[in-house]
């Protein structure tokens, strides 16, 4: 039986004096506390709790052959070698692989937390508490902070004395690095991303708030939470809020920049590409026609590996989408119509190279407001039309569920549409190929769900092709996800969480 050790420092993230597991195996389970032996437990339908001191470390270890959950361990016992042996230190067991982390915020309790799964959907860490005291949403990415090759959390969220608090966490639970006081805006808003902007190893945090004075500033901080780019005024008053923010190295230095779609007062949605107090551009890219959020893709049009950036959103006129792609100096490069026709006011976009000719294609799917119909479409590097064709039935809405996936494992993208049926709430995928062939399809959550579903492919157990996971809610405060095999639609688990998952992402944590 393979063994696995989690270690998280208790600091705010559990109930104090106690550690909660939640989700794991059946099975008993060595408790180590302070990296010394202690107790053996058993896991009650996949729940431990374990008494803590203030300040202790614990780690649980799968016990191999179920011992007696009664028996102790005397930290001090050691075994006695045979006489012509050396003693040999047992190793610290380890788990292999990358996980996926969760996070989420719970509304009813004001908590914002994650939780890192292992490939067969069993919690590692239990649900960690952020950001103490924050009690609005906050925003939780996992990146590498300092270029190890293991991905560590960032949670940035409102305190309501503290002002913007952000806060760095390890993949085991352990908060190392806290930052307060980053401004004291009284609206609340502000947006994270995470991106490299010195062209060294690791990523930084980008954090773009309101002030007081209705400004915008802009800062970023290094893996020890560090300012490393101060911009006290990014966007000024005029602003009404920020759409979309993303970094991309646009300019072929190496290091990203930063990209705002940030909407004025009077509806005019602007770009600005800006890098270490300098907007290096700002163009307008929708007039006030434009409703719904406008979106910023980061693609590369022309193959040189340096970002361009598309631009995305509905004009209220005509009610089909517009696709805008610039240079970082602000030149268009392609201005096309997507989606022509009535559509409703949601749709997904993706940018992706499908064909392998190193540019990247636009893929657009959205749902015609009087028949119902889910429409796919994959604009070329040229503005052409790659793929065009309905996709599901009717009764599913389709235009949040918008991915690629490589789900047979030839080294090309396929894409998968899913969406809800509108009275049994069953989720419905399929995968399609290029040339517009359903190549797989399947179903989830068969009891149905009561929002829309939310699709993400990943290689979480590392075979070589992509799978799916499916999240919805599956009743009232419950939230569930299923990892379907891309290839054959066969579920590989199945958790749920009693939170709304927030972000969802794969990487090497442990």
């Amino acid at each position: 039986m393979k063994r696995l050790a989690v270690i998280c420092t208790l600091l705010a993230a559990f109930p104090a004096n106690a550690a909660h597991f939640t989700n794991l195996a059946p099975g008993a389970y060595r408790i180590w506390m302070d990296d010394a032996p202690d107790q053996v437990m058993s896991a009650t339908d996949g729940d431990l709790d374990v008494a803590l001191l203030p300040g202790q470390k614990v780690a649980l270890e799968a016990v191999e052959n179920d011992p007696d959950p009664t028996a102790t361990l005397d930290p001090t016992e050691e075994a006695t070698p045979e006489p012509t042996e050396e003693p040999t230190p047992s190793p610290t067991p380890t788990l292999e692989g990358i996980e996926l982390v969760v996070a989420s915020y719970d509304a009813d309790t004001g908590q914002n937390r994650f939780e890192v799964l292992d490939a067969a959907g069993k919690s590692l860490t239990g649900a960690v508490q952020v950001l103490q005291g924050v009690t609005m949403k906050a925003e939780i990415e996992a990146s590498d902070l300092d270029g190890d090759g293991m991905v560590e959390i960032v949670a940035v969220g409102v305190h309501p004395t503290n002002g913007l608090v952000i806060e760095y966490w390890t993949g085991q639970g352990t908060r190392f690095q806290e930052v307060a006081g980053l401004t004291n805006g009284g609206s609340g808003e502000f947006h994270l991303a995470m991106g490299d902007l010195d062209a060294t190893p690791g990523n930084e945090p980008v954090i773009v708030s309101r002030e007081d004075d209705g400004s915008f500033s802009l800062k970023a901080f290094d893996g020890s939470g560090i300012p490393t780019w101060n911009s006290p005024q990014v966007l000024s008053s005029e602003y009404a809020t920020v759409e979309s923010l993303l970094t991309a190295d646009v300019d072929s230095d190496g290091a990203d920049e930063v990209i705002l779609l940030a909407r004025r007062d009077n509806g005019v949605v602007d770009m600005i590409v800006h890098e270490d107090g300098f907007n290096l551009s700002e163009v307008v890219a929708f007039g006030n026609g434009a409703t719904g959020d406008a979106t910023a893709i980061a693609m590369d049009l022309d193959g040189d590996g340096a970002s361009e950036i598309a631009a995305v959103a509905k004009n209220s006129q005509t009610n089909s989408f517009r696709l805008l792609v610039f240079t970082w100096q602000g030149d268009i490069l392609m201005r096309e119509n997507v989606l022509p026709g009535d559509f409703e006011a949601s749709a997904s976009f993706t940018a992706s190279d499908l064909d392998n000719d190193g540019r990247d294609e636009v893929v657009a799917v959205g749902r015609m407001l009087h028949t119902g119909s889910n429409i796919i479409q994959v604009i070329d590097d040229d503005g052409s039309r790659m793929l065009s064709r309905s996709v599901l039935d009717p009764s599913f809405d389709a235009v949040k569920s918008n991915t690629v996936a490589d789900v047979d494992g030839d080294g090309f993208y396929e894409i998968v549409v899913g969406g809800k049926h509108e009275e049994t709430g069953v989720t419905a995928y399929q995968i399609l190929g290029l040339d517009g062939n359903i190549v797989a399809g399947g179903t989830a959550f068969e009891s149905g769900t009561n929002n829309d579903p939310w699709l993400v492919s990943t290689d979480l157990d590392e075979d070589g092709a992509d799978d799916l996971m499916v999240f919805g809610e599956i009743s009232e405060g419950a939230y569930g996800v299923e990892l379907h095999d891309g290839a054959n639609g066969d579920i590989r688990f199945t958790t749920t969480f009693s939170a709304p998952p927030s972000t969802v992402q794969t990487a090497d944590l442990l």
